[in-house]
């Protein structure tokens, strides 16, 4: 997990025309670090360093790309090349087609969602320019009974240009890799536009 309070990306996409691409690089780059492939298609070449780490590259005709997510990101990151990854991806001509800004706190998600409540009644709040809508999608937590789950602003759906997400970390850990971990809730900022890989 990454440590609390620290800003992080936790979800990067880049896109390039096919004739000015890093896919070539990006493959051997992964593998040497420690990813194998574990899918590969005519288009799509899936490496997985363990079974929750994996990246995805993608060649079409119009368009390559690169997707890297969440343990991925972090095994970059704790293997000490995370920047020479956003360097081979900087060097050729490219748009980031999608990323997630991300920062765990040390706070049970329950009291979280009180406090965004008390502090904005009306249920919306400002994500960029424009107020976002807040949408709950709660359940109950079975180790406790207390009401959990995910918020986001600015779209109920996932699918906005820009939009944020608060959600409870301990209970997907949980759900998701049997993973018991302490009260952690995650706050993600996602941009789909206007954004560098700086």
């Amino acid at each position: 997990m990454p440590p609390f309070n620290e800003v992080f990306c936790d979800a990067l996409s880049v896109t390039y025309h096919p004739d000015d691409s890093c896919l070539c690089d990006c493959l051997p780059f992964l593998e040497s670090i420690g990813f194998n492939i574990s899918y590969s298609s005519d288009d799509v070449v899936m490496l997985h360093a363990d079974v929750n780490t994996f990246a995805r590259l993608e060649t079409k005709s119009t368009f390559h790309k690169v997707e890297v997510k969440g343990s991925a990101l972090e095994f970059l990151r704790s293997s000490g090349m995370f920047s020479a990854f956003l360097g081979l991806l900087g060097s050729c001509n490219h748009t980031v087609t999608r990323i997630d800004a991300a920062l765990d706190v040390a706070k049970d998600f329950p009291s979280v969602l009180h406090g965004i409540r008390t502090r904005f009644p009306d249920g919306y709040c400002r994500v960029s320019r424009k107020k976002g809508k807040i949408t709950e999608l709660r359940e109950p937590r079975d180790s406790d009974g207390k009401r959990s789950g995910t918020l986001y602003v600015g779209s109920k759906n996932g699918r906005a240009r820009k939009f944020a997400r608060i959600y409870d970390k301990q209970l997907e850990s949980l759900v998701k890799r049997a993973e018991l971990v302490e009260p952690r809730t995650r706050y993600e900022f996602v941009i789909r536009e206007d954004v560098t890989l700086r």
